[in-house]
């Protein structure tokens, strides 16, 4: 077949055309991108001693794989009852949580639907009287009765509406919530990697009062504030900055009420969730390891930084497929990992709860399904 001369010229040409398009469409995209700023991160620690790789991860069991989806954050009720929320806005409670799992790759105890907050959950607590308090990325801060029965407690501050809430912890004794709001750059929906490689702190940590619905800020400025705790003394709150690679300490109580220190820092991921371990130490969730691209290349340049993260998506640093989550002392040391640094059997970790000697986790990216469950010693 012998090509015309005018279709040679547009064969020649279309690669040309469709560069041109692409160059057209990246600056229209990069116009709209929000503004970055520089950041020299700390060197990543390296892979030895207690973070040395592992393969504890390896070894779960699992609740639910077949039927909850992208499960963030989980709770036991005062029955000890497990509930977790998932994408698509349902909250699943297991009755049986502990049932046995005596073969590798077992389906332990059918999860009961337990509340649609049309929504998307993440972080939730339990009263000792059995309201679920939520914290609802959409729908935002949320009370649900024990039957199920959804109300609406708050949805932004100031006359203007939340648009991340990420985690939640209780103080019983004062009947007050301490809830973080991610981002306010981004919603959970958009794309929340834009704001923790943005270098921007636009998040922030509250307080509600549950006596009298007031609610007060207690930080600002926090890069993509996360995981929250209360300290076993009540004395202070933990916050997990995802975007710096440390946690927080905000002191409520003594001589430096009102103020935050750095409890850890130069952690080998992502803090996501973080919850209080029985001896006094802190569970902490790493959603990824740490991503060299973004940190020696793109976090000290913010104009390269803002046109990569203006390319499509797919085309932008993602969360690494490794399994990761830490033990940290009273502290702030790291005294043990657990990990599976192939991510086949279990990866993304946004959250780790202990319970009755084990251990749960939540995950979330590469349609995970599931929880994870592993008994607190190998």
């Amino acid at each position: 077949m012998i090509m015309s001369r005018s279709s040679r010229k547009f064969l020649l040409g279309a690669p040309l055309l469709a560069g041109l398009a692409f160059v057209i469409y990246t600056a229209v995209l990069y116009q709209n991108a929000p503004q970055m700023s520089a950041w020299e991160p700390p060197q990543a620690p390296l892979a030895q001693g207690v973070l040395a790789p592992n393969t504890r991860l390896q070894k779960v069991r699992w609740l639910g794989k077949d039927i909850v989806k992208e499960a963030e954050d989980i709770a036991f009720d005062p029955q000890g009852r497990l509930y977790t929320g998932c994408i698509d806005g349902t909250i699943w409670r297991f009755d049986s949580a502990l049932a046995s799992a005596s073969t590798k790759d077992a389906v332990v105890a059918k999860p009961t639907l337990f509340a649609k907050t049309g929504g998307r959950p993440l972080g939730m607590v339990f009263s000792k009287e059995g309201t679920l308090y939520l914290a609802d990325a959409i729908k935002g801060l949320l009370a649900i009765s024990p039957n199920g029965q959804i109300k609406t407690l708050l949805t932004g501050y100031q006359g203007k509406p939340f648009r991340f809430l990420n985690e939640i912890d209780l103080d019983p004794q004062a009947q007050a919530l301490f809830f973080t709001d991610a981002s306010r750059l981004v919603g959970i929906f958009e794309e929340h990697r834009l704001d923790i490689a943005s270098g921007v702190g636009s998040g922030r940590l509250f307080r509600y009062d549950l006596r009298t619905g007031q609610i007060r800020l207690l930080l600002d400025g926090l890069y993509f504030a996360n995981g929250v705790a209360l300290a076993p003394d009540g004395a202070s709150i933990w916050i997990a900055e995802t975007a710096r690679y440390r946690i927080l300490r905000y002191w409520r109580r003594g001589p430096k009420a009102g103020k935050v220190d750095v409890f850890a820092e130069n952690l080998p991921g992502f803090p996501d969730n973080i919850s209080r371990s029985p001896n006094g130490g802190l569970w902490v969730a790493l959603a990824s390891t740490r991503v060299s691209l973004l940190d020696q290349w793109l976090h000290p340049h913010p104009r390269l930084k803002r046109l990569v993260f203006a390319l499509p998506s797919w085309m932008r640093p993602a969360a690494q497929r490794h399994g990761y989550a830490l033990h940290l002392d009273a502290n702030g040391k790291i005294t043990e990992t657990l990990q599976d640094p192939t991510g086949r059997t279990l990866s993304n970790v946004t959250s780790v709860i202990e319970h009755n000697n084990r251990l749960y986790f939540g995950q979330i990216y590469h349609h995970a399904h599931g929880i994870a469950a592993l008994p607190r010693k190998p």
